[in-house]
């Protein structure tokens, strides 16, 4: 992957060429970077657009007190903080994308056509819950929560058999409201 380099356009924000010694140093380091990265997943194009913006950054601060000392630390560092940056990006596109895909299943499990009928659901659910007993909200948010029965038996200090009875007990005030299909 080393000719991703001659595609980076290395110029300032008027477009004028940068500073001989930091071309070199990004010339470098990118190819490797580029790889490293790229090899992580990283969209190739991000990450030459994240090099070309570091390479405008670092000129920037070494115009201020131009030395050759220390620049290509510098521009390792900033090359592959850029690198990690695409990586962080790419993990939190990831996570959007499956948090989006739990919702698209979450609405499909529920099968509801329209806001409207959501809302009425809603607002069912929340006048049946204020009508449950505190145990059976207790059990509710457990398992809302992703505790198994056990644990909700444990909690509510109650036989797994006690917890059964409570369930179905739930479950038909649910049927009976119209909240819960068979």
């Amino acid at each position: 992957m080393g000719s991703s380099s001659p595609n980076l356009f290395l110029v300032d924000d008027e477009g004028n060429p940068l500073p001989q010694p930091v071309m070199e140093a990004v010339q470098k380091y990118e190819p490797a970077i580029f790889e490293h990265f790229a090899d992580a997943g990283c969209d190739p194009a991000e990450l030459s657009d994240g090099a070309e913006h570091t390479a405008r950054k670092v000129t920037r601060f070494w115009l201020r007190s131009p030395s050759l000392q220390g620049l290509s630390t510098l521009v390792r560092r900033s090359l592959f903080n850029t690198g990690i940056s695409a990586v962080r990006k790419r993990g939190r596109e990831q996570s959007l994308s499956a948090a989006e895909q739990s919702l698209h299943n979450l609405a499909l499990t529920l099968n509801h056509q329209n806001p409207e009928s959501e809302l009425l659901r809603s607002e069912k659910l929340k006048a049946v819950f204020l009508d449950l007993t505190d145990r059976e909200q207790l059990y509710i948010h457990q398992k809302r929560f992703g505790f198994d029965d056990e644990e909700i038996a444990a909690h509510l200090k109650i036989s797994k058999h006690a917890l059964a009875q409570m369930k179905h007990r739930l479950k038909a005030k649910l049927l009976e409201r119209g909240l819960l299909r068979q």
